[in-house]
């Protein structure tokens, strides 16, 4: 699910109930992991208020922070007594490679004995720049770094330690079709000319980012 937080306003909301838990949901998830981007600068406020929407079956496992990037993972409180070897990690993609404002952020954890890794990322901007986008994905593939991880599964970057991997966030990845086409595909429930257009599909299919995604 996406949402967008409105970086001009200084106040954090106190409850996000739309957000988390929309009208067609029934139940409370097990888990919960948010991602955001250019985020407000109030994250504890923003930790604060995920906490008091999904109310005390729910604890805060980790959370981490890049810049504006974020990163924090919710869970049910009786799934702490089964997860283990919970770490996180940052990257940054930004000017330099040391800049800020660009890059990832990372929290892996192991469940009854399935490790899984969550990496929500903020990627170089404009349509023109596909080959830096692919770039920033390989640097943050490869530049993932838990040191604490069982020596005994490291290889050439964490995607290949872990049972499960979810790679979310805004990628910045454009959709080149004109607005005429975009419309008549949206108004006419059918999105297969928007995904030909869609410049992430392209290069995963081309293997050029993302790979085994």
């Amino acid at each position: 699910k996406q949402w967008y937080q409105r970086r001009v306003r200084e106040e954090v909301p106190i409850l996000v109930d739309d957000f988390l838990m929309p009208a067609e949901c029934e139940l409370l998830q097990d888990m919960y992991v948010i991602g955001t981007q250019e985020c407000s600068p109030h994250r504890r406020e923003w930790e604060v208020a995920v906490q008091a929407t999904l109310g005390p079956t729910h604890v805060l496992v980790r959370s981490e922070s890049l810049g504006d990037i974020h990163l924090m993972i919710l869970v049910r409180r009786e799934m702490i007594w089964i997860m283990r070897d919970v770490q996180s990690c940052t990257v940054a993609c930004g000017a330099g490679g040391v800049m800020r404002n660009k890059g990832a952020v990372a929290i892996v954890l192991t469940v009854f004995g399935t490790s899984i890794l969550f990496v929500t990322a903020h990627l170089r901007a404009h349509a023109s720049k596909v080959k830096e986008r692919n770039y920033e994905t390989e640097r943050i593939a490869s530049s993932l770094d838990f040191s604490r991880y069982p020596k005994e599964r490291q290889h050439n970057d964490i995607f290949d330690k872990v049972d499960c991997a979810f790679w979310f966030g805004d990628l910045n990845y454009r959709n080149t079709c004109d607005r005429q086409t975009a419309e008549d595909s949206i108004s006419r429930d059918d999105l297969q000319p928007l995904l030909e257009c869609d410049q992430l599909t392209q290069q995963v299919r081309e293997k050029q980012t993302l790979t085994g995604f």
